[in-house]
Order: C-alpha cells, then sequence, then structure tokens
C-alpha cells in the first residue's frame, strides 16, 4: 500500500498540520475551562444568595422579635397608664364624694338655730281689706289672718340669728295673707297692725322687724311675720289691727 492511500484513509477531523491540530485542541480546553469558571461562579453566586436570603430571614426574624418585643412593651405601657388612670379617678371620685359630704355636713352645722319660744299664743283672727288702685278705686280685696303670736329672746332676720339685749324680748306676730286677685299684689303689711303695751292706747308702736313689701302672687296665700322688740317687763299687750286710716279691732294677747 502506498502513502496516498494511506492519507485517503485518514479521518477528516485529524487532517491538518500538526499545528492546526494543536491550536483546535488549546480552544476546545479554552472553551471547557470558560465553562467550568462560569459554573463555579453561577454556583458561587447562588449559594452567596441563599446565604444571604437565609441570614435576610434570620434579619426579619430578629426584627420581628424585637417589634413583637417592642409592641409587649408598648402594651405594658398602656395597660400601666390605664390602671395609673384607674386610680387617679377613683382618688378623685373619693376626693370629691368627701368634699361634698363635708359640704353638706357644714351646711347642716351651719343651718341657723335659735331657742324655742318663751310663749305661743294662737290667734287666728281673720280680717278683709279692699284693694284699690292708683286712683284709689276698689278693684278687689284681700284676707289677712293674724296666725299667732310669740315671745322669743332669739329670732332670725335676713338669715342671721339675733339675740334679745338683757331686759328686752321680741314680740313676733305670724300672719297669713291671702290674694284672691287675678294680679299679684305687693303690701306693706306693717300698715295693717300695731301694739299698745302697759294699756297705753295712745302711743302705738309700729312693727320694727318686718320682710315689706311682701309680694302674693295671684290667688295665692303667703306666711310672713312682724315684729316687735318690747321690755320683758311690759304686760297688758293688744294688737290694733286695721287700715292706717280706718277703724281697728283689739286682740288682747296673754304671754306672760
Amino acid at each position: 500500500m502506498d502513502n496516498k492511500g494511506l492519507e485517503n484513509n485518514i479521518s477528516p477531523q485529524f487532517a491538518g498540520t500538526p499545528d492546526e491540530n494543536l491550536e483546535t485542541n488549546n480552544s476546545r480546553v479554552k472553551k471547557i475551562k470558560d465553562k467550568a469558571i462560569s459554573f463555579y461562579e453561577n454556583f458561587k453566586s447562588r449559594r452567596d444568595n441563599q446565604t444571604e436570603s437565609q441570614d435576610h430571614g434570620i434579619s426579619s426574624v430578629s426584627k420581628m422579635d424585637n417589634i413583637k418585643g417592642i409592641g409587649s412593651q408598648i402594651d405594658k405601657k398602656k395597660i400601666g397608664l390605664l390602671v395609673l388612670g384607674l386610680v387617679v379617678a377613683l382618688l378623685f371620685v373619693i376626693v370629691v364624694a368627701n368634699m361634698l359630704s363635708g359640704s353638706n355636713e357644714q351646711t347642716a352645722s351651719d343651718k341657723v338655730q335659735v331657742k324655742a319660744a318663751i310663749a305661743v299664743q294662737d290667734i287666728g283672727g281673720e280680717f278683709e281689706f279692699p284693694l284699690t288702685n292708683g286712683d284709689g278705686e276698689e278693684v278687689g280685696k284681700f284676707r289677712f289672718v293674724i296666725d299667732k303670736a310669740e315671745i322669743n329672746d332669739e329670732i332670725i332676720v335676713k338669715g342671721q340669728k339675733a339675740t334679745a339685749v338683757e331686759g328686752r324680748v321680741f314680740l313676733i306676730v305670724t300672719l297669713k295673707v291671702s290674694n284672691d286677685f287675678e294680679q299679684a299684689i305687693e303690701l306693706n303689711t306693717r300698715d295693717y297692725i300695731r301694739l299698745a303695751v302697759n294699756g297705753n292706747g295712745e302711743e302705738l308702736l309700729a312693727p320694727d322687724i318686718h320682710n315689706d313689701p311682701v309680694e302674693i302672687q295671684a290667688i295665692s296665700t303667703k306666711y310672713t311675720r312682724v315684729g316687735f322688740p318690747i321690755n320683758d317687763t311690759d304686760s297688758d299687750l293688744t294688737l290694733l289691727v286695721g287700715e292706717i286710716n280706718g277703724v281697728k279691732q283689739s286682740i288682747v294677747l296673754d304671754l306672760f
């Protein structure tokens, strides 16, 4: 067999010069090397990503734990503040209740009290007087009742206690005035009553203690009083009831 036949039997892939075959092999090695490096870098990148994900997961869990811890602390603070608020509110209610209770006790204790009357006489004398307008014309009538008379050492005047000085007492007359008119009226009740002491009908005493002017609403009755400071040695007490310029009726008092 000659050389030509041998050359024809050589595989085409191995054909060429030795230098060309070496270059081809180096290229293949380089490609394999590049692929290996690429594979390694991809693997390393994936591993790094997984580690970061795990770290991130751990970090997230830690953060969640921290958040839960902070939330728990906040809840505890809220509960503490709520309890403190309830305690303060309860103390406030107790203080206010004590103040109100003390105020009520003080009001009760501060209520003005006077001694009981030395003597009392029920009278019940009833009188009727005309109501006149500005022109002097009669427009109606009112009833004037002498309810009772008392001798007192102490009385209440405008919410304050008044005590008679040594040797003096108060003669207090309780009045009941009824208005049958359809409008309110005002009266000076002291104009309808006088007092004679020691049988002296010439020197009549006018009330020094009164609530005048007294307003009586329409179709109503109102209680009021008038009073006379007198000596505790005075006797023969007589009330004279009537209009200033009219006829007066006498009521003898038996209080001493």
